[in-house]
């Protein structure tokens, strides 16, 4: 069983998961301006599927990154690391699975920065309540 302070990176994964495809339909209704509700929806349910299931990898690292980094390390500097790994994990797997199925590069910048901004803030959100993880 995780303790709360265990359950922490897996609480910032599950916002990310849920906020970062409101972000990313917002941006295609700004876009298209024409858009049906239930295809939105659907989309919605999609992204978080595959949001989950492509972001488990980075999440579990993330997990035993944030264990082994040491307790004497700042706060500061330990959410700098995380929030870096974070940038850098989210794009290489976003590359890494749909860099020959998207066809213009804007969706695979705004995606994976969408899911980045909303993971980073969710650390720094939750930091305040788990300040000495």
């Amino acid at each position: 069983m995780l303790t709360s302070k265990e359950f922490y990176i897996f609480k910032i994964w599950y916002i990310t998961i849920l906020i970062s495809p409101i972000f990313y339909i917002v941006w295609i209704v700004i876009d298209q301006r024409d858009f049906d509700i239930s295809i939105l929806i659907q989309l919605y349910i999609l992204c978080v599927t595959f949001g989950a299931l492509f972001s488990t990898p980075v999440t579990l690292i993330l997990y035993f990154l944030n264990k082994t980094i040491s307790r004497k390390t700042k706060p500061f500097y330990k959410n700098l690391y995380l929030s870096i790994y974070i940038i850098f994990g989210v794009f290489i797997t976003f590359y890494l699975i749909f860099n020959q199925s998207v066809d213009n590069n804007i969706t695979l910048i705004l995606l994976p920065l969408t899911y980045s901004i909303v993971m980073v803030f969710s650390l720094l959100y939750y930091k305040s309540k788990y300040q000495n993880l």
